[in-house]
């Protein structure tokens, strides 16, 4: 069977607000599609690039792809319709398919502003392989759990949910050699300060069991991890691949289980890693332990956000975060004496 050729965009101007990161969802993504299909995958990151929605389309159309993925956060939303027209029109064989972020904020209303052909909700491994799957068996895409797409001009939400990966240690490395990280290193990152790091982002983690209820639902309320040898394992074949001296650990919260923070330090510490990390999507202080804190500051942790949201004992019930004020106060004070900056989120 001949390799699928598969473009993956991470759609969007550059913002007022300008922090970058690579993009961490299509290189996982990737990495899957690899592991499971003969595939040739290209990676074009609008935002990083600083491409015109034109000059993206130009891109995607040079590479002829059969699939396209776009990626795409709420706040770069508005060039879905002018890259997706653009693709279709150049290729109108090639499925284009639109996930992310929004997507899985706003569903199928999506598919009435773009001629995309489909939409993919939550996380995006399983699912993607499922429609490449059927794309090159019998294009018949009304198996896949939770798919939105068109069929004979009509818009059609499967039944069930998009399954979430249960076992993540199944997972392989994020395709990080699709990209060159160089760029990134001289671009601002999530952490606010103008620094240029050799940095590598990564998850640890996916799920969040907390309700709060203003926040994305792309992971699902299911806590699941990686083991701490599997991350000890990653972080060191970043630094033996690309030299890196600074980890942007992005977990939605990686301070939940204490023992698996202390776990990963140790396994740091006994293989003599020594690297600084950053925490810019923010560690959960109302939790946070003296013992917790100490494997952070082992882990070489610099910088971290502390998420607030707001100071009244009442809006945080009304929010569903129900933060414990006193305690949240407590753990910041913990990471500022171990020498962690924090950045109290709003």
């Amino acid at each position: 069977m001949a390799a699928l050729h598969i473009a993956l965009v991470n759609a969007g101007r550059v913002e007022k607000v300008t922090a970058f990161t690579p993009p961490l969802g299509l290189l996982y993504l990737a990495a899957y599609v690899r592991q499971h299909h003969q595939a040739d995958i290209t990676i074009l990151d609008q935002r990083a690039a600083d491409w015109t929605h034109e000059e993206t389309v130009s891109q995607v159309v040079a590479l002829k792809p059969d699939i396209v993925g776009v990626r795409c956060v709420t706040g770069a939303h508005r060039g879905l319709h002018i890259l997706s027209q653009g693709i279709k029109q150049a290729l109108p064989d090639c499925l284009v398919v639109l996930g992310g972020p929004h997507v899985s904020a706003f569903g199928e209303t999506l598919l009435d502003s773009t001629p995309a052909d489909m939409l993919v909700r939550g996380e995006g491994e399983i699912t993607f392989d499922s429609i490449l799957q059927a794309f090159q068996d019998n294009k018949d895409y009304s198996r896949i759990p939770g798919l939105i797409w068109r069929h004979e001009g009509e818009v059609i939400t499967n039944p069930g949910q998009p399954p979430f990966i249960g076992e993540l240690d199944s997972l392989p490395f994020p395709a990080y050699d699709l990209i060159d990280i160089r760029r990134y290193w001289r671009l601002p990152t999530q952490c606010f300060f103008p620094l240029l790091r050799n940095y590598i982002a990564l998850f640890t983690s996916r799920g969040c069991p907390w309700q709060c209820n203003y926040c994305h639902n792309i992971f699902g309320k299911n806590y699941r991890v990686h083991s701490a040898e599997r991350v000890v394992d990653e972080i060191e074949h970043y630094v033996r691949a690309y030299g890196v001296s600074d980890l942007e650990l992005v977990d939605d919260c990686f301070n939940l289980s204490a023992d698996r923070v202390m776990e990963i330090a140790d396994l740091m510490g006994r293989r003599n890693i020594k690297v600084r990390t950053a925490f810019p999507n923010g560690l959960r202080t109302d939790i946070l332990r003296n013992d917790t804190a100490d494997a952070l500051a082992a882990m070489g942790a610099w910088y971290s956000g502390c998420a607030l949201e707001c100071g009244s004992d009442r809006l945080q019930k009304m929010i569903g975060k129900n933060l414990n004020l006193p305690r949240f106060l407590e753990g910041v004070e913990m990471l500022v004496r171990r020498g962690v900056l924090p950045r109290v989120l709003p």
